[in-house]
């Protein structure tokens, strides 16, 4: 069989497009992720040292957010839950934990704990953000205290 440069061409294109969607298709995928990486990095990149916070828990029964719907379902996605604090420093009404931790913020239903005459008490770490807001909380430690929960609605 006798190979003509018409016959050829078409082949070396098509596996020089080949070779090309193969190198360059991580690097457009990286593209594509690009803007959730900067989104990603914006809410957590701190500003200031670790601040620590004592603080008894409010317990919301409905979270409607309070206004950071975004970073609320990023934290969400990352599997972190928001606490709300009753002695809030400045601006800082709620922190983000991990979900371990949240269970045991939150042991059983705020309406047992007000029948059995207790709250939780917590020490956070965490630090201011960048571009507002603060980070995700570390729990130094947890107590119960022998005073009626708050509960929010």
């Amino acid at each position: 069989m006798k190979l003509n440069t018409k016959s050829i061409i078409p082949q070396i294109l098509f596996l020089l497009c080949m070779v090309l969607l193969v190198y360059w298709l991580p690097v457009l995928s990286l593209w594509a992720l690009l803007p959730v990486m900067v989104v990603y990095f914006l809410i957590r990149l701190p500003v200031s040292k670790s601040i620590v916070i004592d603080s008894r828990v409010i317990y919301r029964m409905v979270d409607t957010t309070q206004g950071d719907f975004l970073r609320n379902g990023i934290e969400m996605l990352l599997g972190n839950k928001k606490v709300f604090l009753a002695d809030p420093i400045d601006d800082l009404n709620w922190v983000y934990v991990d979900k371990t931790i949240f269970e045991k913020l939150w042991p059983e239903s705020p309406l047992e704990m007000s029948r059995k005459n207790y709250t939780i008490k917590a020490r956070f770490r965490t630090y201011k953000l960048l571009f507002g807001g603060y980070g995700k909380a570390s729990v130094i430690g947890i107590e119960k205290l022998e005073e009626n929960p708050i509960i929010r609605k």
